[in-house]
């Protein structure tokens, strides 16, 4: 009898010991730091370092953070009010929430301070740190998951007009929520590039004011491919395997002064490129509702090769700068879409259907067209859509390559 008291009294004592550890696990996997402008990196080695000053302090600060909630497999970081300017890249492993508070400023940098260490073109890459320098680290979903970067206010990413610069680079992640960010002043590159990412919400944002780009048409939140052949992505921890977007949500969101707002530059098909056969999927079930888009030089929205997207309740309005060609929203390659209830004022052409090709170089050229497929119910969505001081009040669908006669034509409600 003693004996089995002495044993449950071992017993209890190690399910204790072994609960507690659990327990501590758990607090340290979910362990929370704060940021304020006067922080200093938990890693104390990096105020050592020549390249350690006053333009360089934030970005060490939140280099090594990201780099502790690798070890410990996540956190939480909150960044108090304040203005933080960042130098180079921070790269984010799993698991990781940035709490911005109210008022938060982060600005992309003009200058390092520091001849050793040069200015990067992006802020955030949802990539672990220790997988950052590695080329082909990751592929098709495996990368960064569990990622929330949000306001529980608003807070502001300004890239300060620094040309070709990334507020964020998304490859090969999964279940990401970007919230009541404030994206501004943009110069090339884009406010978020999108790629390889499944499980993506882009809520209650805005995404205000870019300086007309001199050679392509740049989006607020370009959704491609990692595809070397189209160059659609260039960091080099990806396998580059032209895995496609799946499961974007973007929505009550504001998009002002840009060139475009959303899109895909070129597509990854199928097709025979250097005697070898490839063949990619489309972009799929990307979710555009509920949006405010205003004043692009350009096609407001481009679908290409995007299969089942919705695209509704949105409002376009000053579109394409009074050019009666453009379009709110601009679709070759589309699979099943369904395009309902957005309205559209003063713009050309509210909606149109294009088959379509890569331009480019020539393997670029070598996938071959995308045509639409749309069935009598998508059809009907369309007209559901209505229009105010357009050059035409009807949508037209080629279903030839480069032949615009014969189009389908479907009619949208004038207000």
């Amino acid at each position: 009898m003693k004996k089995q008291l002495k044993l449950l009294v071992l017993f209890s004592a190690l399910f204790l010991i072994f609960s507690v550890w659990g327990f501590k696990g758990k607090d340290a996997q979910a362990k929370t730091y704060t940021v304020t402008t006067n922080s200093k990196p938990i890693n104390k080695t990096y105020t050592t370092y020549s390249t350690y000053n006053k333009n360089t302090k934030n970005y060490y600060v939140f280099r090594a953070l990201m780099e502790t909630l690798e070890k410990s497999g996540g956190g939480k970081i909150i960044v108090k009010k304040g203005t933080y300017t960042l130098t180079n890249t921070i790269y984010v492993p799993s698991n990781v929430t940035i709490e911005l508070s109210n008022g938060v400023v982060i600005k992309k940098a003009k200058k390092a301070g520091a001849s050793s260490i040069g200015l990067s073109s992006s802020l955030f890459q949802l990539i672990a740190p220790s997988k950052s320098n590695k080329d082909g680290a990751v592929g098709s979903y495996s990368g960064t998951k569990n990622v929330k970067i949000y306001s529980k206010g608003r807070a502001t990413i300004d890239l300060q007009k620094v040309y070709n610069s990334i507020a964020i680079i998304m490859g090969h992640n999964q279940n990401v929520t970007i919230q009541n960010i404030d994206f501004k002043n943009m110069n090339s590159g884009h406010f978020i590039e999108m790629d390889a990412s499944k499980k993506v919400v882009v809520n209650n944002s805005t995404f205000k004011n870019s300086t007309a780009s001199a050679n392509y048409v740049k989006e607020a939140i370009n959704l491609d491919t990692p595809d070397k052949f189209t160059g659609g992505f260039s960091s080099n921890w990806s396998k580059f395997d032209r895995t496609a977007n799946m499961d974007v949500t973007i929505k009550n969101s504001v998009f002002d002064g840009l060139d475009r707002a959303i899109g895909t530059h070129k597509y990854s098909g199928k097709g025979k490129i250097n005697g070898k056969v490839y063949t990619s999927k489309p972009h799929k079930d990307i979710k555009i509702i509920n949006n405010k888009i205003s004043n692009t030089r350009n096609d407001a929205i481009r679908v290409n090769n995007w299969y089942k997207p919705v695209i509704k309740g949105n409002h376009f309005n000053k579109i394409g700068q009074g050019n009666s060609g453009l379009r709110g929203v601009l679709v070759s390659g589309a699979t099943y879409p369904v395009i309902e209830n957005n309205s559209f004022e003063n713009v050309g052409r509210a909606v149109q259907f294009l088959a379509w090709k890569n331009p480019g170089k020539l393997t670029d050229t070598k996938y071959d067209i995308i045509y639409n497929k749309l069935t009598k119910a998508n059809l009907a969505s369309l007209e559901k859509n209505t229009g105010k001081n357009l050059s035409e009040y009807v949508i037209r669908i080629s279903k030839e390559y480069n032949v615009f006669t014969n189009q389908q034509v479907v009619n949208i409600i004038e207000k």
